[in-house]
């Protein structure tokens, strides 16, 4: 771990350069907050309300099926989720699952150190993605693998901030110094209803923005069955246009210190 930060521990976490912790900054983003207080609770109604097919769901249970008691295993920006008891989980804000209250663009962990990482819809949230991107490479032991998916066609969702999409071909991009082992596209139903559900309230909200987004829930809520379409469509032709997101699995191919 990095030792050259101030570190603590309170309340069993361990806290990485004081104790701040960044607001929500819009009403969507408090309610969800204070439903992550039961991560339980919220990841099921995620699991069957949510307009975002599951596919990470699945993915992650494969993934448990290569992992051996030895690895270590990473979770930035985990919000409530785990993914196993011996996963260390990070993320800015210290909800009941946290283990490090830290930045993504600052892992505090020894380079060359992680067997695999997890980053689930975190990139999307941070200002400098390709330093998150970076920190990850950092962090990751050679021939570790990463698993990093990122939303294309979703709106705006603050977690605290929302700052950018990315398309396969822009994300593919972005994580061009690992090697590419597989990228999966989450379905095109998942982005339709989730722009769908917010349209209606839009319309049916007259003016009011504290109706606009029980109703933008309400909508989203209502249309949520849909999205287990993706379980096929996702694999038709034209898929990747309108996908809700991709999950790009990469690997460390050498340590950054032999780069040159």
């Amino acid at each position: 771990m990095a030792c050259s930060r101030e570190w603590h521990l309170t309340s069993g976490k361990w806290w990485f350069d004081g104790e701040a912790v960044i607001s929500a900054v819009d009403a969507s983003d408090k309610f969800k907050t204070k439903l992550k207080t039961n991560p339980k609770f919220y990841a099921g109604a995620t699991y069957l309300i949510s307009a975002v097919y599951p596919q990470w769901f699945f993915e992650s249970r494969r993934l448990k099926k290569t992992i051996s008691p030895e690895m270590l295993v990473v979770n930035i920006g985990a919000g409530v989720s785990m993914f196993s008891e011996s996963s260390i989980n990070v993320d800015l804000m210290p909800y009941p699952n946290v283990d490090v209250v830290a930045r993504a663009e600052e892992v505090p962990l020894a380079s060359d150190s992680v067997d695999i990482l997890i980053s689930i819809a975190v990139v999307e949230h941070v200002q400098d993605p390709i330093a998150v991107i970076e920190e990850f490479r950092r962090v990751l032991k050679p021939g570790g693998r990463g698993y990093v998916y990122v939303p294309f066609m979703q709106g705006f969702h603050a977690a605290p901030h929302d700052y950018q999409r990315y398309t396969k071909a822009g994300l593919l991009l972005a994580l061009k110094e690992f090697k590419i082992l597989k990228t999966v596209n989450f379905g095109p139903t998942s982005g339709l209803i989730w722009v769908l559900g917010e349209w209606l309230a839009i319309v049916f909200c007259f003016g009011s923005q504290r109706l606009q987004r029980s109703l933008a829930f309400f909508f989203t809520a209502l249309l949520s069955p849909v999205k287990f379409l993706d379980s096929g469509l996702r694999h038709f032709p034209g898929a990747d246009n309108i996908a809700t997101g991709f999950l790009v699995i990469v690997e460390k191919t050498r340590s950054i210190e032999n780069v040159g």
